[in-house]
């Protein structure tokens, strides 16, 4: 009996370690009442991400006004391994959480893909206010903020190489790598992390990847090119490198946070930010026009729109899971975010996202005639939204979804290429690209 005891309270300290709930307790309450849950679905991401600004006046006001407990159903895990298990573990019970948060950028596709998600098609009368752009799967996946990633160059580099300012809406990817080359040929760049984007440069443009057919071609000529141009550019002279650098250094410096390399690579990042073409980014959410210029330090930076990456367009929202309990007020929450008021309060909160409802548009440019808010930035946004209502821009697709995930482990698995002691011959190539095309079109069949 005594080990059974024992046994029971083990159980209970281990369900503990996984799950736990937060709760926005009222008071004043007689008797059963609802309750809808939250749970984030992202490992690293907790409520106090959410559970400010905004939100937490939403959530507390719902709260009172629908006579119902919003919970946030944090998951406790010690990877993002660990935290995947327990989340689809949680998702198939019965009464699991009603809503799941997908954070800004993350994946939802699965979760439509393996059932999970309720269909809220003609449920949620607010879904049509929102930018047409935006919403990949509508019938299941609500998006409620947005942020945007514009590029944010250096405007002495223009000056020091006597070009003009970029032409606006003529912007175009090439424009950027041309400049680059030529400012590289004069000033060599202190080598940080740049194989991450050069590898984005050049491998996206080679359509590797048959997402209909669950076909990537590795063992191919211009994947071969590629990684030969990339070990050349880094070791042509236009980057200033670590002297005595084996394989072995480069490897922790770009994978190994706790390293000494990857620390010493970051300190010279930071410390070399300014003088780069594009060494900046604006931290702050560019869409939320209303920073002035003593806040966000856009002063000496030429803001245009991002060509270079894939997706600069970042969305979260919420899906309605599917063996959520109290479904109903829960797509009830989930509409009342894409209210008018809320929308636009979400505008001026400098802990929300962008709002994503179109209908509000008239009241913020109102907004920012009659207060400071800062000018290139204005530009951006309304670039952004103008793209947003002809569809020529969208937020993450499964594609890019997919495409996005394969790129982060390829990283790794390129890395020997570029940075090997010795180069690779085309035959040595050859053997290992085509090992990695076998390992990768198993892990998209399976």
């Amino acid at each position: 009996m005594k080990k059974v005891v024992i046994l029971i309270q083990l159980m209970v300290i281990f369900l503990a370690g996984c799950f736990s709930v937060d709760t926005l307790k009222l008071g004043n309450r007689n008797g059963e009442h609802d309750e809808i849950t939250i749970v984030i679905t992202d490992y690293g991401y907790n409520k106090s991400d959410y559970y400010n600004g905004i939100l937490k006046e939403y959530i507390h006001d719902f709260a009172k006004q629908n006579g119902v407990e919003v919970r946030f159903y944090i998951i406790n895990a010690a990877d993002s391994y660990s935290y995947e298990k327990k989340l689809s573990s949680i998702l198939h019970n019965k009464d699991g959480p009603t809503l799941l948060l997908v954070p800004l950028g993350s994946e939802y596709k699965k979760f439509i893909d393996r059932g999970i998600a309720l269909s809220v098609k003609d449920k949620i009368p607010n879904i049509n206010k929102i930018y047409e752009g935006l919403s990949v799967e509508p019938d299941y996946f609500v998006p409620f903020g947005m942020s945007y990633l514009p590029m944010a160059l250096n405007k002495e580099v223009f000056e020091e190489l006597g070009i003009k300012e970029p032409i606006f809406d003529n912007w175009k990817k090439e424009d950027y790598l041309k400049i680059r080359k030529m400012w590289l040929e004069k000033n060599p760049e202190i080598y940080t992390f740049q194989f991450f984007s050069l590898l984005d440069y050049k491998l996206y443009d080679l359509d590797i990847l048959d997402i209909s057919n669950k076909v990537i071609k590795l063992n191919d000529k211009k994947v071969k090119e590629c990684l030969k141009d990339i070990r050349a550019e880094i070791f042509s002279g236009k980057y200033i490198l670590d002297k005595g650098y084996t394989y072995e250094n480069f490897y922790k410096m770009h994978f190994e946070k706790d390293s000494k390399e990857y620390k010493k690579a970051i300190q010279k990042m930071m410390n070399n930010t300014e003088k780069r073409l594009w060494g900046s980014y604006i931290w702050y959410n560019p869409l939320k026009t209303f920073y002035r210029d003593d806040e966000i330090d856009v002063h000496n930076k030429i803001i245009l729109p991002n060509v270079v990456n894939s997706n600069p367009l970042k969305v979260e929202g919420f899906i309605v899971n599917k063996n959520g309990k109290n479904q109903e007020m829960g797509i009830r929450f989930v509409n009342g975010l894409l209210d008018d008021e809320i929308q636009f309060k979400m505008y001026s909160d400098k802990f929300s996202q962008y709002p994503v409802n179109k209908e509000i548009e008239r009241l913020i440019n109102e907004l920012e005639r009659n207060n400071y808010s800062n000018t290139k930035l204005v530009v951006i946004r309304r670039h952004v939204l103008k793209q947003l209502k002809s569809g020529k821009i969208q937020s993450l697709s499964d594609y890019d979804v997919l495409y996005k995930n394969i790129i982060e482990s390829l990283y790794k698995d390129l890395f020997k290429f570029v940075f090997a002691d010795k180069p690779y011959t085309d035959e040595e190539m050859s053997n290992e690209l085509q090992k990695l095309e076998s390992k990768y079109n198993m892990w998209l069949n399976e």
